[in-house]
């Protein structure tokens, strides 16, 4: 159950990712439908969104509001891991039962937020595409989690690895979070 503090600094990124990837905005947005979200499209005006389009992204903001929550608590969980003793070899900590623990209500919540991607897809048809894409980098995610969760009840050997597995995941997969907010009318994620 060891990894490298490098892999700790990848989970801590990805801490900020789970930020980029699904937000803590309100909905509304400064970004016109069909443009690429930019670092200048917060002065550009307002343009409309349908009720479809809002109503889903009201559903999206309450669907990840817990995902946040799980997640900000699985990373501080890692972080104060790292921050503990350990007879590790020099560079690696304990990922303990705490940061553990934290994986299932994660999960769950992630599943409940597939279940409102899928309702979103089928009620705003035009965005199907870049919902597809995140409900499959969010199964990935889970995958990834569940596997360091397993392994930890057989005896720890790769926790590591898949926890750092689902971290590269999430960074490789932001693009994907960033399009389908922009595809509901909402700001682009936070970046800090």
């Amino acid at each position: 159950m060891h990894w490298t503090l490098a892999a700790l600094m990848v989970t801590l990124v990805a801490t900020a990712g789970l930020f980029v990837f699904i937000g803590h905005r309100q909905v509304g947005s400064n970004s016109r439908p069909g443009s690429t979200p930019s670092a200048s499209s917060a002065s550009a005006s307002a343009a409309p969104v349908t009720g479809a389009v809002a109503d889903a992204a009201a559903q999206y903001l309450a669907a990840v509001a817990p995902v946040n929550a799980d997640g900000d608590r699985f990373h501080a969980a890692l972080a104060a891991d790292a921050a503990l003793p350990c007879s590790c070899s020099p560079g690696e900590f304990a990922v303990r039962a705490d940061a553990l623990a934290e994986i299932p209500s994660l999960n769950r919540d992630t599943e409940a937020l597939q279940v409102v991607l899928q309702r979103i897809k089928n009620e705003v048809p035009d965005i199907a595409v870049d919902v597809d894409a995140v409900v499959a980098d969010n199964q990935q995610y889970m995958y990834y989690l569940a596997a360091a969760y397993r392994a930890a009840q057989d005896g720890g050997v790769g926790v590591g690895d898949d926890i750092a597995s689902a971290t590269t995941l999430h960074s490789a997969s932001a693009p994907n979070f960033v399009r389908l907010r922009h595809d509901l009318g909402l700001p682009p994620p936070p970046t800090g």
